[in-house]
């Protein structure tokens, strides 16, 4: 069912709101508005008014049948999307780990508009529906892991100490769906953690992959939280030019106080300077 507004019986004022939302639906495409038009769809004759940000969307339309990797940027989207909200899915059936589709249609312009008449009809019934189902997407999830300082290949699920150097542990926060099956990764790197070798890091939007930054963040065009990607060192994004660093200063993990313009030892405990 739609997951509605809030909980309430719909009459009087909500009622009217109900229907005000039926008359407008703001839709939000994936995999776009591109793909939508190949497959002969026209969601504004249907009687739709697509959106640029999932944040002004009321419906989340899926056109055909989607990579996993879509179906994850899929939930994370849905999940972000202000309620009322409702999942129309043309084409396909698979869409975990997004929620069952309100109105699941073929893939025809004919069958949008039906199931755009359906949606007008759910809206207007149970945008303000007493059982109000909650969606939370996995990869939205954040959890605590613990590394190493000077041995970023290090993780653990609980605070403690470096098996490599005796340092303790510092925590950072790691997405819920990623899992370690070990303390050390330095036999199994994770791709989406920029500590555990030397290739550098971006971050990219999966909607909007021509968004990229060299921090993580969220998408200025859809709010989507960017994801890592590796890239060479050597290459360059014209698109974005790299901002410019300051000249980097050196210190101790130990003792902050020690601060040098060039790497070395620390003079009082004999680790590695790092910069910052």
């Amino acid at each position: 069912m739609i997951t509605g507004a809030s909980q309430g019986t719909l009459s009087g004022l909500r009622r009217l709101v109900a229907a005000a939302m039926a008359r407008d639906l703001c839709v939000f495409i994936i995999p776009g508005p591109d793909i939508s038009r190949a497959h002969g769809l026209d969601v504004e004759a249907a009687g739709m008014r697509p959106v640029t940000s999932p944040r002004h969307a009321s419906v989340l339309l899926v056109v055909g049948p989607l990579s996993p990797a879509l179906r994850d940027a899929a939930a994370t989207i849905y999940a972000q999307m202000v309620r009322p909200r409702a999942l129309l899915a043309l084409g396909t059936n698979q869409l975990s780990p997004l929620p069952p589709a309100d109105v699941s249609i073929e893939l025809s312009q004919q069958a949008l508009i039906a199931g755009v008449h359906r949606l007008r009809t759910a809206f207007t019934e149970a945008a303000f529906c007493p059982e109000i189902a909650d969606f939370d997407a996995p990869m939205l999830q954040i959890r605590i892991e613990y590394t190493c300082p000077m041995h970023p290949e290090v993780v653990q699920n609980e605070p403690g100490s470096c098996p490599k150097c005796g340092m303790t542990l510092m925590p950072h926060e790691a997405q819920a769906s990623t899992a370690h099956a070990h303390t050390d990764k330095s036999d199994k790197p994770d791709r989406g953690s920029d500590m555990n070798h030397d290739t550098p890091v971006e971050y990219t939007c999966p909607m909007h992959p021509e968004v990229v930054q060299h921090e993580p963040g969220s998408c200025p065009k859809c709010g989507m939280f960017l994801e890592p990607r590796e890239t060479s060192a050597d290459s360059g994004h014209e698109h974005q030019p790299k901002p410019q660093t300051a000249a980097a200063e050196y210190t101790c993990p130990m003792h902050p106080e020690v601060v040098q313009h060039e790497p070395g030892s620390c003079p009082k405990c004999g680790m590695f300077l790092v910069p910052r």
